[in-house]
Order: structure tokens, then C-alpha cells, then sequence
């Protein structure tokens, strides 16, 4: 089974976060993600783990 992986921009509209909170989060070492590709640009990747983590911290925010 392939895992799913979405983009900050996706991972921001489903945990209701700005992205500025997730790049904030990872540059921090509270959520990282799995996947990050370098080369041409800075890709980030949130697993379904990833960003079950990132609602969990957006939720304790509040």
C-alpha cells in the first residue's frame, strides 16, 4: 500500500494552520516531516502520520 503524502499547502488547509505555523513547527522540531527533497526549490511532504501530528499541536494551540 503507497503512503499519501501532501504538500504544506495541503497539509495547512486540512489542519486549518498557515503554512507559516508548519514551516514555524518543523524549523522548531515539534512536527517534521517525513519526506523532505532537496534540489531546485524546497519541497516538504506531510504523511497522513505527519499531519495527524500537526492537527493534534493546531487543536492544543487553541
Amino acid at each position: 500500500m503507497e503512503e499519501k503524502f501532501y504538500t504544506s499547502t495541503e497539509a495547512a488547509e486540512i489542519t486549518n494552520c498557515s503554512r507559516r505555523q508548519l514551516q514555524y513547527w518543523r524549523d522548531k522540531g515539534v512536527v517534521v516531516p517525513t519526506v523532505n527533497t532537496t534540489g531546485k526549490g524546497r519541497n516538504v511532504y506531510y504523511s497522513i502520520t505527519d499531519s495527524d501530528a500537526l492537527f493534534i499541536v493546531c487543536w492544543l494551540k487553541l
